[in-house]
């Protein structure tokens, strides 16, 4: 992956109205408002409504159809470009508000502003404002990134006279329909390209935050590298995807065929490609109370790769854990604690103790049985695991 910097957007704003504290929430639909002063206001995977109120505010819509509402008109605002997003500077007051990855600004009165990030974006918004008089709604607008992303400008004028509202255009001709696309006065046309596929080379680097990208790494052992800590991003699995928002600012990526997302912090998350890395990651854990180094993860994975015996793997982590001078019973609660976060219950001492001096579990086979574990999947959180990647 290229070397570039995670963007910091906005270090100092005061205000963050967001989901940053309900992360159940990213990807549902929202109406989002912030404060009187310079706020940061972002939405998420869903169809958004967003507004900054009062100051010089930063909305970032995030994935999906995204509204933001203005006061006044559109004629009391100055609009530029500035990169991806849209620059809105009040005539009157000169507060100065941008807007990322949102697809439409609406106004106290007269028309919106489209903010069209592909042409299947502008082209529908023009037909719809030009044509019909009103403005792209948010279930017409996700439609359009969904299904009509890919598709002519000569088929989105044949979905648009579907319409029933459009039966009166229909002897209209497309070229007639779209004459006045390029000079629209109420559209801002953003070229933006969001899809970012890597090699199959061993690529690592920092990706911006802004804009919200689909990024592939493709083969190879990818390391995303990514500043702050853990805790600055929510990490979600939505299907086989790994969707990043990032706290500050609501900067969005999604992830697939990746390895490893390296923090600044030194923290790792390992992303596992199926069930036998995933144990692979978790015993890591379960050995030594922490996340793999992204070398150590490199090294893992080559060994599965290499087809390396299973005990040879797991006499690599009893020589380095340091825990052959420990009683059965001291072992087993190292690694409960180390897995779970929790002792092991009197029952599941009972049991193990038992296995373990009448030779039916070595202690090796201990540590495979609570990595594989149901609870250890739930608990491990920096272990993620997706079917089918690359």
């Amino acid at each position: 992956m290229p070397a570039m910097k995670g963007l910091q957007l906005c270090n100092r704003c005061p205000n963050v109205a967001g989901m940053a504290r309900s992360y159940d929430l990213l990807s549902r639909s929202h109406a989002l408002r912030g404060n009187e002063g310079n706020d940061v206001v972002y939405g998420g995977a869903g169809n958004d409504q967003l507004s900054g109120g009062s100051g010089n505010d930063q909305m970032n819509g995030g994935f999906g159809f995204d509204v933001a509402l203005q006061v006044g008109a559109l004629s009391d605002y100055q609009v530029m470009s500035l990169g991806s997003s849209a620059i809105l500077i009040h005539n009157g007051t000169g507060e100065r508000d941008s807007f990322t990855d949102v697809e439409q600004i609406r106004f106290d009165r007269g028309p919106a502003l489209t903010l069209a990030h592909s042409q299947a974006e502008a082209v529908a918004g023009h037909l719809v404002s030009t044509w019909l008089n009103r403005h792209l709604p948010a279930d017409e607008g996700a439609y359009v990134q969904q299904y009509l992303s890919t598709v002519s400008a000569d088929d989105i004028v044949k979905a648009f006279l579907t319409l029933p509202e459009t039966a009166n255009l229909t002897p209209r001709s497309s070229d007639e329909l779209l004459a006045e696309l390029n000079t629209n006065p109420s559209m801002l046309n953003l070229d933006v390209h969001r899809d970012l596929i890597f090699s199959a080379a061993n690529d690592q680097g920092y990706l911006p935050f802004g804009l919200a990208l689909t990024v592939d790494g493709g083969a190879g052992f990818d390391v995303l590298h990514l500043s702050g800590t853990l805790n600055d991003m929510h990490l979600a699995q939505k299907a086989n995807v790994l969707e990043l928002t990032q706290l500050q600012d609501g900067g969005m990526l999604n992830l697939l065929n990746a390895e490893i997302l390296a923090f600044d912090s030194g923290e790792t998350v390992v992303l596992a490609h199926n069930s036998t890395a995933g144990v692979l990651g978790r015993l890591v854990h379960t050995f030594f109370k922490s996340d793999a180094t992204v070398n150590e993860w490199q090294q893992g994975l080559q060994a599965l790769q290499d087809n390396v015996a299973p005990n040879t793997i797991l006499n690599w982590f009893q020589d380095r854990a340091n825990l052959q001078g420990l009683n059965n019973n001291d072992y087993i609660q190292t690694l409960h604690q180390n897995t779970f976060n929790r002792a092991a219950s009197l029952e599941e001492l009972s049991r193990y103790q038992q296995q373990l001096d009448q030779g039916t579990l070595d202690r090796s086979g201990l540590a495979v049985e609570l990595a594989t574990s149901t609870e250890a999947i739930a608990t491990v959180g920096t272990v993620m695991q997706f079917e089918g990647w690359m």
